[in-house]
């Protein structure tokens, strides 16, 4: 596991890291849908 600073400007960076792993969560969550969409289409 990584070491992490406990200072503010770490605290800061893992945020912004949470934020874009979230986003790109979401993002797949739409893909997903879509392609679920699309495939009950062809049935």
């Amino acid at each position: 596991m990584e070491q992490v600073n406990p200072t503010r400007m770490e605290l800061m960076k893992k945020r912004s890291q949470i934020v874009l792993a979230e986003q790109g969560r979401d993002l797949l969550k739409e893909k997903m849908e879509a392609l679920i969409q699309e495939f009950l289409k062809i049935m």
